[in-house]
């Protein structure tokens, strides 16, 4: 992700909000006397009920030029409160993928495939927009990440699954998954050899810290 959050574009209200349901007058139950078996027609939706659409989807789009302006300004932090209050008010999906790089910007990838998923939940993405959707989250959870480990006493020889990576202290980075770190030091007479399970995620720091001491 290293563009630029997207702009918004809204499209026309009715994409963009559900009017609410207008209230039938049922035959029979509020006229007396009608013959009709057909329910009448739908009253037409409320100038209020019109108005107040408009004005969130003019407040949505404000709110996201506010939020590609902090993007810019790397505000990170306020970029997102943008993004997400302009999607609630009726912002189109574009305002999850916005807030998932900001997301990034701040080192927060676990939230920025959260905030991909949300994006990928909504049925209107295009089909080239799902697909770049799915590949960004794919990337993100493919970063390494960096394993430091601290013993007492220092020198112990570390292993990460079935390969030595060096001896303590030490920063190694790791692949995303399980793995097994395996702590042994040369003086066995004082010391105990330590087997760890970590699990590294979205690029997540890891520190394992442990006395070998007898």
């Amino acid at each position: 992700m290293d563009c630029v959050a997207r702009t918004c574009e809204h499209p026309n209200v009715s994409r963009v909000l559900r009017l609410p349901v207008c209230a039938f007058a049922l035959c029979g139950i509020l006229a007396v006397g009608c013959e009709s078996t057909l329910p009448p027609a739908p009253a037409a939706p409320s100038t209020v009920a019109v108005s107040l659409v408009r004005a969130n989807v003019d407040q949505a789009r404000v709110l996201d030029q506010q939020g590609v302006r902090a993007f810019q300004a790397g505000r990170y932090r306020d970029a997102i409160f943008y993004f997400r209050a302009s999607r609630r008010l009726g912002g189109p999906p574009s305002e999850l993928w916005n807030a998932a790089r900001a997301h990034e910007k701040l080192d927060e990838a676990e939230l920025a495939a959260a905030a991909i998923d949300d994006y990928l939940a909504d049925s209107a993405i295009a089909a080239d927009e799902r697909a770049e959707g799915i590949r960004e989250k794919a990337r993100l959870a493919a970063r390494p990440s960096l394993l430091t480990v601290l013993t007492d006493p220092p020198g112990a020889r570390v292993k990460v699954d079935s390969r030595t990576v060096g001896t303590t202290p030490l920063s190694t980075e790791i692949s995303p998954g399980t793995h097994t770190v395996k702590l042994t030091h040369t003086s066995t007479s004082s010391t105990v050899p330590i087997e760890v399970t970590v699990e590294a995620r979205y690029g997540r720091a890891l520190l394992v810290e442990r006395s070998l001491r007898k």
